[in-house]
């Protein structure tokens, strides 16, 4: 079979970056924090790296950027419902990023004012919510996204609004982070999701707010306390997955589609900001992801399907359209630590080819890597030669194959695990799949042990 692979490494602004492994109560990483901005997952020597992938290596990516921010800046900005407490104003967080990406790449100046726009707007919206004790709906990744916004303009901001909307948008994002005993409730739907879970509610917050604002005078001693909660907080997270994963791998949970939804962002974003704010790689103390990519290699069907177990909805088994975003991120964070598996991470980009994958949900992320596979008639290449099974023990689950055509023969069986979650009461439950699911899991599931 014919096949080629090639790595292409951009040459410009390739830094060498220090290791730093990730252990409790040590905050020397703090010294080397950048004091200019852009710092937070791209700094001004990666400007050109980003504007050659946008205009080489990624097209579709930034296309994507262009559309959303040009339908924008066509309609206009309305914010709808501001005080109900389901609304979708949350987009704009994520067009604000975009337009302050494309200003970085193109420096056109429409895409500048409606960053600074949504920017302000933003953050009038957020105090709003603030002042109604209500929340801000969903995960914290869009008011992330609006902190890289003030971040990556910093430099194009005027004294007088960065003091003004610096200050604002600081306080108002403490008030989302803080909460617990002696500070504050929960809020009515808040998602605080922590270390142990998917840690992409407001207990992650203070490290990206510490990371922003840390040095710009505000409020230093209070950043420099965000920035280490933010560390421990994280620390804690790496150590409960990577104990989860043990030896062979695994996701945080039992059904396919959760696990490999937005958990990975979290140490994918750990991973972006220490190598932009202090130019540290910590890349080598978190070489358990690779059991993510294991798990996903062993639990995938042909056809870009899945078995379909645990909280699946079995309407047709299809993978997300996030997988290969996923395989994609950590093969480009990894493959330089790992270079004995780019030959893995190429086949099984190639095997789980999506058309139309779903873009990541940081938008932006793709335009930072610095590795692009590029593939013709890819043979699948097996994590473990000659190996037909794995065991994943955290999850109770054995995944057994014949080989890895389409032909081949393949089946899961579930058998006692640590914890229920999302496992739905399938112990002892099997699937076999040949040209088809010969051995189902039937209906669908529409909460904890319903069917």
């Amino acid at each position: 079979m014919k096949r080629l692979v090639t790595l292409l490494l951009p040459l410009l602004c390739l830094a060498s970056y220090a290791s730093a492994q990730l252990r409790p109560n040590d905050y020397e990483w703090m010294n080397a924090i950048r004091s200019d901005h852009p710092r937070m997952f791209f700094t001004s020597e990666d400007v050109p790296l980003i504007v050659n992938n946008a205009m080489m290596f990624d097209v579709t990516t930034y296309n994507i950027l262009q559309r959303r921010t040009n339908r924008a800046i066509q309609k206009g900005i309305e914010f709808k419902d501001e005080l109900a407490q389901r609304n979708s104003i949350a987009q704009y967080g994520y067009r604000a990023s975009d337009a302050a990406m494309l200003w970085a790449i193109s420096k056109s100046p429409e895409h500048l004012e409606l960053a600074k726009t949504l920017l302000k707007r933003m953050t009038a919206y957020y105090e709003l919510r603030m002042a109604n004790n209500l929340d801000i709906r969903g995960s914290i990744y869009s008011i992330v996204s609006v902190l890289c916004t003030y971040d990556w303009l910093y430099n194009d901001l005027t004294p007088e609004e960065r003091a003004e909307w610096g200050k604002r948008l600081y306080e108002v994002s403490c008030k989302i982070a803080w909460h617990g005993k002696d500070l504050r409730a929960k809020r009515p739907g808040e998602n605080v999701n922590g270390p142990n879970t998917s840690f992409n509610g407001t207990s992650a917050l203070p490290w990206y707010i510490g990371l922003t604002f840390y040095g710009e005078g505000i409020d230093d001693e209070a950043c420099k306390k965000m920035l280490r909660n933010g560390y421990d907080q994280h620390q804690k997270m790496t150590v409960n997955r990577a104990k989860m994963l043990g030896k062979n791998g695994g996701l945080n949970s039992g059904t396919v589609a959760n696990g490999f939804d937005d958990y990975p962002y979290a140490e994918y974003n750990l991973i972006y900001t220490f190598r932009s704010a202090m130019g540290i790689d910590i890349t080598p103390q978190m070489n358990y992801m690779l059991g993510y990519v294991r798990y996903f290699d062993w639990m995938t069907l042909p056809n870009n399907r899945e078995f379909g177990i645990g909280e699946s909805n079995h309407s047709d088994n299809r993978l997300s359209r996030n997988t290969v975003s996923h395989i994609r991120e950590i093969a480009n964070l990894f493959v330089k630590t790992n270079p004995d598996k780019f030959d893995w991470f190429v086949g099984l980009i190639a095997r789980y080819n999506d058309p139309n994958p779903r873009p990541s949900t940081l938008h932006f992320m793709p335009l930072l890597h610095r590795y692009h596979f590029e593939f013709d008639d890819v043979e699948s290449v097996a994590d473990a030669k000659n190996k037909q099974s794995m065991r994943f023990a955290h999850l109770g689950q054995i995944a057994m194959r014949s080989g890895m055509s389409d032909k081949d023969t393949y089946a899961v069986f579930l058998t006692e695990r640590k914890d229920q979650k999302r496992q739905h009461y399938d112990l002892n439950h099997f699937v076999i799949y040949k040209n088809g699911y010969r051995a189902p899991d039937s209906g669908t599931r529409t909460g904890r042990g319903l069917h």
